[in-house]
C-alpha cells in the first residue's frame, strides 16, 4: 500500500471484511481503526510500517485469523479506548516489532488463541489501565522484556501458554493493581 498516514483506515462503525490483505510501508499505521470501526482480516500481512501495525481505539474492533504484523517500528498491536482484538489461527504471528508486540490499554480486551508473539522490542503482551488479555494455546517468547506483563488494574490469563524469556517471562513488575493467572 505504501500509503503516507494509514494503509487502511475504518472509521464511524465502518465495517471491512478482508482476505489476503497486505498493508506495507505506510507513514504511520497499516491499519487505524476509530470510532467504533471493525475489520476483520483473513491471512492478512502488515508490515514495516513507520509506526504501528495495527491501532484500533475508540470502542473499534480488530478482529485476524491467521494475520501476521510483523517488524512495524513501534508496536504490532495496539488495542485502547474500549477496543477489542482478537487472534487467531497457528500461523497468526507477531514478531520483530519495536515495542510491545500487543499493548491493551484504557479498557481495552485482547482474545488470542493459537499463533505466536515473539522477538519484539518490548513486552510480547502488555495490559495497562484496567485492560484483560485472555491468551490460549500461544507461544509468546523471546520479547527483549517480559514476554507477558500486566500493571495499572489489569489482568491477563495465559493457559496452555508457552513463554520463554528469562528476564522476568511474566512480570507484574512496578505493580498497580496487576494481576496475571498462569
Amino acid at each position: 500500500s505504501n500509503a503516507s498516514v494509514y494503509g487502511v483506515c475504518v472509521r464511524r462503525r465502518g465495517w471491512v471484511r478482508a482476505r489476503y490483505l497486505i498493508v506495507t510501508g505506510c507513514g504511520s499505521h497499516g491499519v487505524y481503526l476509530t470510532d467504533g470501526g471493525y475489520l476483520h482480516a483473513r491471512y492478512c500481512c502488515v508490515a514495516g510500517n513507520a509506526a504501528i501495525g495495527v491501532g484500533a481505539s475508540r470502542g473499534s474492533s480488530f478482529h485476524s485469523s491467521h494475520g501476521v504484523l510483523v517488524h512495524n517500528l513501534s508496536l504490532g498491536l495496539s488495542l485502547g479506548g474500549n477496543a477489542t482484538g482478537a487472534i487467531s489461527g497457528e500461523s497468526a504471528r507477531i514478531s520483530g516489532n519495536g515495542s510491545d508486540g500487543v499493548n491493551v490499554n484504557r479498557g481495552s480486551v485482547l482474545l488470542l488463541s493459537d499463533g505466536r508473539v515473539e522477538n519484539n522490542g518490548n513486552y510480547g503482551v502488555a495490559c495497562v489501565y484496567n485492560s484483560t488479555a485472555d491468551v490460549s494455546s500461544a507461544i509468546i517468547s523471546g520479547n527483549s522484556n517480559s514476554d507477558i506483563f500486566a500493571t495499572r488494574y489489569s489482568y491477563i490469563r495465559a493457559i496452555q501458554t508457552t513463554y520463554t524469556t528469562t528476564s522476568p517471562a511474566v512480570s507484574t513488575e512496578g505493580n498497580k493493581g496487576g494481576y496475571i493467572d498462569v
